[in-house]
This record gives C-alpha cells, sequence and structure tokens, in this order.
C-alpha cells in the first residue's frame, strides 16, 4: 500500500465511506494487542481479507497515533502471524510516515478454501476461528466451522441412506418418468440396465444389508411426503402488511399470509409459484391486436430459478435439517432465505459466472437435472440477472454468511416515468444507455460498484471500468473507497439536485445521519451516536432521527422497543 492510498483510506473511514468490517484500527504504541489475532483470523477467514492498522485510534476520529519500537513490533506480528495461527498466514506488511507518526499496516489475504478455517491454535480449531462481523471479530460456531471444513471437499449427505424408509415411500409415477428421461438423455450402457440399477447409479436408492431404501436426495425429490421423516425440511411462505417486517398491519396483524409448504421438491416449486400468483401484482399488457398478457411484479422464470436453486442448493446436512427456507413477500421486494452459505470457491463477486460451478448437494442436483428441473447448471444466477434487466428491474441483491444465504428483488422499476423525468432535469450529455441506467440505478441505490455496473448492463468488467471511469470524467459521479473497495456515487451537482429539496426545512446535517443509516442499514440508535459523536451531541443525534422519521426519510423498525433500542433503515 502506498502512503497516498492509506491516507485516502484514513480520510474514508472518518467520513463512513469504507467500511469497518474491512478495516481494523489498533493503537498499538508500545506492544501488540492480543486482539490482533482474532483479527488476523477473522480477516483471513473473510472473503477479501482485511487490512489491519496499527498506530491509528478508534472511530469516528480514527487519530493518527502513531507506534515505537518498529522492528521489535513488525517481529511480534510476523511470530504471532506464523506461530500462533493454523495454517501460518503471510501477510503484507508496510510502514509508513504520516506527519512524522509511523503506521505499521497489515494486508492480510484471505486464506484459500483447503486451508480455512485459519484459527488459533490455543484455542483449537473450534473455539480459536473468527470472522469478521460488522466492525468486530466474530467467533464462529461450531456450525460454522463445519462449513468451512466441509467447503474443502464433497458434502455426501445428500447421499445418506434412510434406514426408516422404503421404496413405498416414493411416488411411483415420478419414478417411472425419471427412469424414463435417464434413458431417453443416457449415453453407454446406463440407457439398458433395469430400474433398480438405474436408481442406484443416479443415487435415488442406496443399498445397505441387501435393502434398497431412498436416499436423502431421492427422499427429497421423489418422496410423498419427506416431512414426515425430515419435518422442517420444508419452506414457509410469508406477506408482511408493510416493508418493515416489524411493523403490523391496520389491524394489528404480523403477516396477511403465513403458510407452510410441504411435499417433495417439485411439489414445493409448484405450490410455491401458485402462492406468488395469488399475492404477486399483476399487469396486463397487450402483445398483437387482439393478444394479452399478464406480466407478474417480478419475472417468473426469475423466480422459479431462484425457488429452484434455494431448494436444490440448501444445506441438508444434520445440523441444518432443523432450519427451514423462508419466502418472504413485502410491498417493495421479495426475499428468499435458505440455510447454508455458498458452497466451495462461489462468491458474491463470482456467483453468476457459468464457469463456476460447485454443488453442495451434487447428488441432488444430477437428480434434478435428469428430472428437467434443473436446464442449465451454472447459469442459474446469470439467468435470473438476465430475466430482470428484460423486466426493467434492478439485479437482484444477494447477502451470504456461512450459515444463510438470502437473495433479494426489489420491485421498483429502474425506468419508470420518474427515473426518466430525473435524467432530463440533470441534463448530462455523452452518456449512452447503459451509462443513464447505471445513473438511475445509483440515484436509487446510493451507489454502484463496478459488479453491480455488470450486471445491471450485461457488460464484462474491462466495458464496466471504462464507462464508469468516463461518467467519472464528464462530472455524473465521484469515485470513493480504495482499491478492492471502490463504489460510486452521484456527483454532488446531481445528488444536490434532488436532496437539497428533501432535506429542505430539516435540521443543518441531517443529511449526515440520513447517509449514515442508509450506508449501514439496520442500525442501531446507539451505534449512529457512537459513530458521530464527533459531529453531534447525543440530543441533536436523537431530534435529527426523530425529524428524519417524521418526514419518511428513515424508518424505526422495532418501534415497540424503547428508543435506545430502536434500528433504523432507509424509507
Amino acid at each position: 500500500m502506498l502512503t497516498e492510498e492509506l491516507m485516502e483510506l484514513i480520510e474514508e473511514l472518518k467520513l463512513g465511506k469504507v467500511e469497518t468490517q474491512k478495516v481494523e484500527c489498533k493503537e498499538a504504541r508500545v506492544d501488540i494487542p492480543r486482539s490482533l489475532v482474532e483479527s488476523l483470523s477473522a480477516f483471513s477467514n473473510a472473503t477479501g481479507g482485511g487490512i489491519v492498522l496499527l498506530g491509528v485510534g478508534d472511530a469516528p476520529t480514527f487519530p493518527i497515533l502513531g507506534v515505537n519500537n518498529i522492528d521489535r513490533l513488525q517481529s511480534a506480528v510476523t511470530n504471532m502471524c506464523a506461530q500462533e495461527l493454523e495454517p501460518p498466514i503471510r501477510p503484507q506488511f508496510s510502514l509508513h510516515n504520516i506527519s512524522g507518526r509511523i503506521l505499521l499496516v497489515i494486508e492480510v489475504p484471505e486464506a484459500g478454501t483447503p486451508e480455512k478455517p485459519v484459527y488459533i491454535k490455543a484455542r483449537g480449531i473450534y473455539h480459536g476461528s473468527f470472522m469478521r462481523q460488522a466492525d468486530g471479530d466474530h467467533q464462529l460456531t461450531e456450525y460454522e466451522v463445519l462449513k468451512l471444513i466441509e467447503n474443502r471437499g464433497q458434502p455426501r449427505h445428500d447421499m445418506e441412506f434412510i434406514d426408516e424408509t422404503s421404496e413405498a415411500d416414493l411416488e411411483q409415477e415420478s419414478i417411472d418418468a425419471f427412469i424414463a428421461r435417464v434413458r431417453e438423455r443416457a449415453q453407454g450402457p446406463i440407457g439398458d440396465a433395469d430400474k433398480n440399477t438405474i436408481l442406484r447409479s443416479t443415487r435415488v436408492l442406496a443399498e445397505r444389508d441387501g435393502r434398497l431404501t431412498p436416499t436423502v436426495a431421492g427422499l427429497l425429490m421423489f418422496g410423498k411426503m419427506p416431512q414426515f421423516i425430515f419435518p422442517n425440511l420444508r419452506v414457509v411462505f410469508l406477506v408482511y402488511p408493510n416493508s418493515d417486517p416489524n411493523q403490523p398491519g391496520p389491524n394489528g396483524e404480523r403477516y396477511l399470509v403465513n403458510e407452510p409448504v410441504e411435499g417433495n421438491i417439485t411439489t414445493i416449486l409448484q405450490r410455491l409459484i401458485l402462492l406468488l400468483g395469488r399475492h404477486l401484482q399483476k399487469r396486463t399488457v397487450i402483445t398483437g391486436s387482439i393478444e394479452r398478457d399478464e406480466l407478474w411484479e417480478y419475472p417468473r422464470e426469475a423466480l422459479r430459478e431462484a425457488l429452484a436453486n434455494a431448494l436444490l442448493h440448501r444445506d441438508y446436512s444434520p445440523q441444518a435439517r432443523g432450519s427451514q427456507i423462508q419466502v418472504s413477500l413485502f410491498p417493495d421486494r421479495l426475499t428468499i432465505s435458505n440455510p447454508g452459505g455458498l458452497f466451495g470457491t462461489v462468491t458474491l463477486d463470482n456467483i453468476d459466472q457459468p464457469d463456476v460451478q460447485q454443488a453442495r448437494n451434487s447428488a441432488l442436483m444430477r437428480i434434478a437435472e435428469d428430472s428437467g428441473i434443473v436446464e442449465n447448471r451454472g447459469g442459474g444466477v446469470g439467468a435470473i440477472i438476465a430475466a430482470m434487466r428484460k423486466y426493467n428491474l434492478s439485479p437482484p441483491l444477494f447477502k451470504n454468511t456461512l450459515s444463510r444465504f438470502n437473495l433479494t428483488f426489489k420491485n421498483h422499476h429502474l425506468l419508470g416515468s420518474e427515473a426518466l423525468k430525473w435524467l432530463d432535469s440533470i441534463n448530462i450529455n455523452k452518456l449512452n444507455s447503459n451509462q443513464r441506467l447505471a445513473l438511475v440505478y445509483a440515484h436509487k441505490e446510493g451507489r454502484i460498484a463496478n459488479r453491480d455496473y455488470q450486471r445491471l448492463c450485461g457488460v464484462d468488467t474491462v466495458i464496466a471500468t471504462r464507462e464508469l471511469g468516463d461518467m467519472v470524467q464528464v462530472g455524473a459521479l465521484n469515485m470513493s473507497g480504495t482499491r478492492r473497495w471502490a463504489y460510486y456515487e452521484l456527483s454532488p451537482q446531481l445528488s444536490g439536485l434532488e436532496e437539497d429539496i428533501k432535506f429542505k426545512g430539516l435540521p443543518a446535517d441531517s443529511k449526515k445521519i440520513w447517509k449514515y443509516v442508509r450506508d449501514n442499514q439496520p442500525v442501531a440508535r446507539k451505534e449512529i451516536i457512537k459513530a458521530l459523536k464527533g459531529i453531534f451531541t447525543e440530543n441533536q443525534i436523537d431530534y435529527r432521527l426523530e425529524k428524519l422519521v417524521e418526514n419518511n426519510l428513515i424508518v424505526a423498525t422495532n418501534l415497540k422497543e424503547k428508543a435506545s433500542n430502536r434500528k433504523y433503515i432507509i424509507k
């Protein structure tokens, strides 16, 4: 890291433009803090790694304090990396002189999948493994550790046989259709094999003590009622009255619909599509002189693909069989949440790349392909994004942890009449159609990153980088963040057009609190006070929060809680 880059990073930390999830500041004036080893473990296990700044104080001011005994300090950190962690890590060190004070920067790379979790040897793998979460180091649970270990190879939980079942628990009509399809598609001797040989080779059945029993995959795909064996391997379909899940409806109801969906995977998928068709908004368009077509709030092909992905890629290990998939429909969005994070080398950055193909449940995926449920392995997320683009909707949002994966569709159309009116009002020339679309996205979401641009416009990273750079050159966007965490925001002259109106009549600097909520939502009142205490007093923050709520710019998500415990999101 160059000194100029470090100074920019510290400045952006002060402005709240860099996630503290990626950067840890520690004073270390004399000795290294013992908590450093936890941060080294956490960053090694985190996607993209992270940076430790020794000689910099805490938020919100991040004062430059400097460190002493540089050689001894660096030697101690090197020994910590080599001797206290398993496996040892090799971060990059750099020294920087800022205003006569020396800072030691430790750039921690993400460990490879086969090396995770990196843990503190003295505490053991189940008590010494950490992951970065928000602005702290989170000790991994036993389940999370097991997931990292599992990512090193190919899990076989879906291939386990189930003693208390038999072939009679499977839908024979579905089995016969499956056999016929396998024979039709087969190349080689499997096409001429008998029924039981095909079912064994595809892992629908497994043999134990001379008896054939369904596997987990076989029961999930073809079972008459898999929930008799696994009660929570189901989906819960929820419809909320408001965008805030904690805000009840006019009659005090928390849900408009709370319906469990059970059966095998094919049945669940069909029932979910029917439920969505019943509760989604629809509009009718004329496609010919007399032909009409009903368009759903979200593209049907995207919904089906996302639901199939959740059912096929969720974690079916014994530790996760008590958790269910949840489909939550809000007035402004739809979220699909399934147990188990992304598997293997799949990340949020490459999840839409067709050449990245890793399946946690390999037997289940093979059966799904042979059944016709999955037609294009590796292309599912790309197909979802393409369908949303065709519908003029934003790409879905993905959130991933070791224990859960969420996909969220938003229903606001990017180039609706309001967006077109806004584009006309800003009068920026020399932008192509992709750039105009990206400008609207940044306007609605608050920022846009290179990966967002690629998914939004269907271009590669080279084109995205060039076109975003051109937007900076013409004054439409400003780049924020450093290197790997770069993102783009509307330039002040553009954002000011609307925000000057939005915040007119509110207390001075209310926009700063609104931006902090936007960038960290949902965020608790005490976190806002801690982060902005150098700018506002506690009373000033409370007053501005109250006014922002009154003007429908932010929402308190848990009104039943006392004010000190409330969390806020953008309206």
